[in-house]
C-alpha cells in the first residue's frame, strides 16, 4: 500500500532504474509497475566490525565494541513489530544455540519498538542471553 501511493505519476517520468533496499521490495515493485523498466537491489550494508551487544556499563559513544573472538555474528536490524518477524529470528537464534557455540545474535535498532518489551521477554523465557 505504502509503495502503491509513492508510484503515483511514475508513467509520467519513465525512470531509467528503479532501485529497492531487498529482493522482497524487487518483486513487489515489479507487480505494481506496467513498465519494463529494471529494477536494482542494493542491499544495505553493515560493517559487522562495528556491532556487538554491549552490557550497560560498556557503553561508550566514543569507542567502538569489541567483536568476541571465534564468533560469527547474525545481526538483526530493525524495529521489533510484527511486521519484521522477530518471533522467527528466535526460532533461529534457539536452533542454533542448540547446535553451534560460535555464533552470536545481535539485535540492532528497535528500542521505542511496539513490540520491545514482548520481545524482550520471550528473549529472556528461551534464554538466549550468553552468560559468561
Amino acid at each position: 500500500v505504502k509503495l502503491k501511493r509513492n508510484l503515483q505519476g511514475v508513467e509520467k517520468i519513465i525512470p531509467q532504474k528503479f532501485i529497492v533496499p531487498s529482493g522482497y521490495q524487487k518483486r513487489v515493485l515489479s507487480i505494481l509497475i506496467d513498465q519494463p523498466t529494471p529494477i536494482e537491489v542494493i542491499y544495505n550494508g553493515i560493517d559487522i566490525s562495528f556491532f556487538r551487544p554491549l552490557k550497560k556499563e560498556e557503553i561508550d559513544m566514543k569507542i567502538a565494541p569489541i567483536v568476541p573472538a571465534n564468533k560469527k555474528i547474525v545481526a538483526y536490524i530493525g524495529r521489533l513489530d510484527v511486521r519484521k518477524n522477530w518471533r522467527v529470528l528466535l526460532k533461529i537464534a534457539s536452533l542454533i544455540n542448540k547446535e553451534r557455540d560460535d555464533i552470536e545474535f545481535w539485535v540492532i535498532g528497535g528500542a521505542n519498538s511496539v513490540e520491545r518489551q514482548q520481545f524482550e521477554d520471550e528473549w529472556k523465557k528461551q534464554q538466549l542471553t550468553e552468560v559468561g
